[in-house]
């Protein structure tokens, strides 16, 4: 297989300044904006927070509270009447401390899940399917 189209193709644009962004996720993730309860693993004590996106792997969890890649995590929310309980480890880190920043950039923890819900994974499938991007 001839890959020199490709290679001319990148090297253009990284001639020309423009860089090129790979996604490093496995999977596509979806919007959803769900409230929900989450902690250590190790803790009863119990935060609140925001699950804004999802994939078929992990959450990303939009939250003040900080957590370090590595740690082990519980989290709790309610969709569809249905309550949704996950555990797992904190994957990535992205924090926003300055307050002016705080309404450009969210500031939360991605998890990765040990085993997705079948609430969840319904909910996926279904706005891939309306978005055309589920293969």
């Amino acid at each position: 297989m001839d890959l020199s189209p490709i290679k001319n193709f990148v090297e253009v644009f990284v001639s020309s300044g423009i860089i090129l962004s790979m996604e490093r996720r496995a999977h596509k993730r979806v919007r959803l904006f769900v409230t929900a309860r989450f902690g250590r693993e190790s803790e009863a004590k119990a935060f609140f927070g925001s699950i804004v996106d999802v994939s078929y792997s992990g959450v990303f969890l939009m939250t003040a509270m900080t957590l370090r890649p590595g740690e082990r995590v519980w989290i709790e929310c309610t969709m569809n009447g249905q309550k949704v309980k996950l555990t797992g480890t904190v994957a990535r880190a992205k924090i926003v401390s300055h307050p002016q920043l705080v309404s450009y950039s969210k500031g939360g923890v991605g998890v990765k899940v040990d085993f997705m819900h079948p609430h969840l994974l319904d909910f996926i499938d279904s706005r891939l399917k309306e978005e055309g991007r589920l293969i």
